[in-house]
C-alpha cells in the first residue's frame, strides 16, 4: 500500500508505506490528530486474502500508534 501525503501549500508529497504489512486498507477516516483506518484481504487485483484483520490508528505523520486485530475470520467491509 502506498498512501501519499500531499502538503497542500508547498505541494510536496510523502508516501506512506505498508503500516499494516500485507493488508490493504478498506476505509479510512481523518480526525484532527489521527487517521483511522480498517485493514482487509481485497483491492490489490490479485486473489483476495484471509487472515487476520486490523482497526489501526495513525499520527499525522504516518506512524502507526495503535493496532487492533479483528477476531479470525472477520472482513472488515
Amino acid at each position: 500500500m502506498d498512501e501519499k501525503c500531499v502538503d497542500p501549500i508547498t505541494h510536496d508529497m510523502e508516501i506512506w508505506y505498508d503500516p499494516i504489512p500485507g493488508q490493504g486498507i478498506e476505509s479510512l477516516a481523518a480526525g484532527g490528530k489521527y487517521l483511522y483506518f480498517t485493514t482487509n484481504g481485497r483491492g490489490n487485483g490479485l486473489k483476495t486474502k484471509t487472515g487476520i484483520f486490523c482497526f489501526g490508528v495513525c499520527d499525522i505523520k504516518g506512524e502507526l500508534v495503535n493496532k487492533v486485530e479483528f477476531p479470525k475470520g472477520s472482513v472488515p467491509g
